[in-house]
């Protein structure tokens, strides 16, 4: 397995970093998996380059990735989106396989609580560019897995009701919440009927994220970067926004963008189906934060936060 990695990461250096640059050794450092809970291994790099005469230190990623994820990372750095340079040797065998990646830094961009208009415009527009660029393109996406009933289900029980059923065993958590709680089951009662009308308007259809979170959105050299493709669809746009952008006020900031890429939709239509999905990742990633919540109370303002979301 070393020497696969070790001709992974010369690979990708002479590829995505200088083709005359010789790799003299590496170590591997330990670094914290992300939200997703992939296995990530960083490996600093001691390495020269014929143009330069002292030895440089530089740090890649590696991650053994799924083929669809390994795919659109290829797809989205060859059309100069946003995301960390890539390669794999590997971008045919649907397997999980390795691919290695930009070590960009590992700040993320500021929660959607505390963010700012100047961050906020500027991840609506690299969000944008992905989205238009890949607007409607049917054919060219048919490898993408699409977003059905069965995917809104699945991540409603699994991000929702299965932990929501759990804590409300707890007296606490109900003391707490109980104005909330009719509310929050009588939105998810037809939360999916609801998300029929998003999932069906192809009009909307693009590349997209589907697990688009400010764990996904890293900030390096003041640009912003969207990472860990894994979950990536083909579907509505809008599944992409709610998290992030959690207000109206907010999401006018994408709209802008993409109106300034050229791209119109119906307002009417657009914010009909925002509220709608807005509702159903209030649901979706509500989950985590209850099982916070049971040994930190100071999750309790995010949950708030989450329900408002889920039922507004």
């Amino acid at each position: 397995m070393i020497d696969s990695i070790e001709r992974l990461l010369r690979e990708t250096l002479t590829r995505e970093v200088s083709p005359t640059m010789i790799l003299h050794n590496f170590e591997e450092r330990m670094i914290r998996p992300g939200m997703s809970g992939a296995a990530l291994r960083k490996f600093e790099l001691f390495v020269s380059d014929a143009s330069i005469s002292e030895r440089l230190n530089l740090s890649l990623v590696v991650k053994e990735s799924s083929w669809i994820e390994r795919r659109v990372l290829d797809t989205l750095y060859k059309q100069k989106m946003n995301v960390p340079f890539n390669f794999t040797f590997n971008l045919t065998s649907d397997v999980s396989d390795f691919i290695c990646l930009q070590d960009l830094s590992s700040n993320h961009i500021p929660d959607s609580l505390s963010i700012s208009d100047d961050w906020l415009r500027k991840e609506a527009y690299e969000l944008a560019r992905i989205h238009a660029t890949n607007l409607h393109q049917d054919t060219q996406y048919a490898w993408l897995p699409r977003i059905d009933r069965r995917f809104i289900e699945t991540w409603l029980q699994v991000g929702w009701k299965g932990p929501w059923q759990e804590v409300l065993l707890n007296e606490e958590f109900v003391d707490v919440f109980r104005s909330y709680i009719r509310q929050i089951e009588q939105s998810a009662q037809h939360i999916v009927e609801d998300m029929n009308l998003v999932i069906r308007d192809s009009d909307f259809f693009s590349l997209i994220h589907t697990d688009l979170h400010g764990g996904n959105v890293l900030v390096d050299n003041d640009e912003v970067y969207f990472i860990d493709w894994a979950e990536a669809h083909y579907g509505s746009i809008i599944l992409d926004l709610p998290h992030n952008f959690c207000t109206r006020r907010h999401v006018q900031h994408y709209v802008e963008a993409l109106n300034d890429l050229g791209v119109r939709f119906p307002e009417t239509t657009f914010y009909e189906h925002y509220q709608i999905c807005r509702r159903y990742i209030g649901l979706r990633y509500m989950g985590w934060l209850l099982h916070i919540w049971k040994h930190d109370k100071g999750a309790t303002n995010w949950i708030i936060h989450q329900m408002n979301m889920a039922i507004e």
